[in-house]
Order: C-alpha cells, then structure tokens, then sequence
C-alpha cells in the first residue's frame, strides 16, 4: 500500500494537472461526505414523519448529495434507490 501511495505522489509531481484535478475531486468527496453526515439524521427523521413536504425535501436533498458524492446527476437516482 505504501509504495502505492508513493508511485500515486511521484506521478502527481510530474503532471500538475492531475493533481489539480485529484485535489478537486477530494474535495468534492469530502464535502460530499461532510452533507450527507451533518444531515443524515434530519433525513431520516423527515422521511419517518410521513409528511410529504418534508420527505420530498429530504429526498432531494439526499439525492444531491450522494449525486455529490458518486459524481453523477441527481435526476440518476430512483426513489426507491434512496
């Protein structure tokens, strides 16, 4: 794993593109992770409520977030998926 992680360094040294690229996309995942953590329990809470206002709410905003997450448009995910 270590010379992994030392041949992934080398080659973003030598192309600074990539590892412009590479930083975006860890980024875009960790802030992905951050919503879907500060939010879950207000997810759940709003699809259990049987609201439909609040569930519809939720499941957008769910639907952005693992959209996020998974680099994907959001209209990609079923209901039932979420």
């Amino acid at each position: 794993m270590a010379d992994e992680g030392k041949g992934v360094a080398a080659a973003l040294e030598e192309d600074s593109d990539a590892a412009k690229q590479a930083a975006v996309e860890i980024g875009r995942f960790n802030k992905a992770i951050d919503d879907i953590s500060d939010n879950y329990g207000d997810w759940m809470s709003a699809l259990k409520s049987g609201n439909l206002s609040e569930v519809a709410k939720a499941t957008r905003e769910m639907s952005t977030a693992y959209a996020n997450l998974l680099d994907m448009d959001a209209s990609d995910f079923s209901a039932d998926f979420l």
